[in-house]
């Protein structure tokens, strides 16, 4: 009597052969000297999220052009929930406020972004630097203080 396997060739059983996993060759590096200019992970990661904040600032341009100021401003909050340690993007964002004569949300923007990146002159300054173009030097004097006790 034949054995089970050889029985019935329809009941299912695999042989050997059959389940052999075909990998492909491992590749040989034929040139191993260094490349003249090596990336690291972190500069990858570093270069993917500035492509991806340039396309957030882009798309919350084209909805300024387009005077959805409420959907582009939601834009920038999402751009600056990925990058909020970015201070240029903080200036664009309260550029794009001042811009549209939407003052108190520019305040609002200048506020955050200092109390996040308070080593940042140039938020602190440009901060003042509108307050005292609308003519409210006192509000200027009182942020330059607080500059100076960070």
């Amino acid at each position: 009597m034949a054995s089970s396997r050889e029985a019935d060739p329809n009941l299912g059983y695999l042989t050997k052969k059959e389940t052999e996993v075909k990998l492909p060759r491992p590749i040989r590096v034929k040139n191993k000297t260094p490349a003249s200019i090596e990336i690291t992970a972190e500069q990858i990661l570093r270069e993917a999220r500035e492509r991806q904040e340039s396309v957030c600032v882009k798309y919350a341009k084209w909805e300024e052009s387009q005077k959805d100021f409420k959907r582009s401003r939601s834009v920038w909050e999402r751009a600056l929930k990925v990058g909020y340690r970015d201070h240029t993007l903080w200036l664009k964002y309260a550029d794009f406020e001042m811009k549209n004569k939407f003052i108190n949300h520019a305040r609002n923007v200048w506020d955050r972004a200092t109390q996040l990146l308070p080593r940042v002159d140039q938020l602190w300054y440009k901060y003042i630097h509108m307050e005292e173009v609308l003519g409210n030097v006192a509000a200027a004097r009182q942020i330059f203080e607080r500059w100076m006790k960070t």
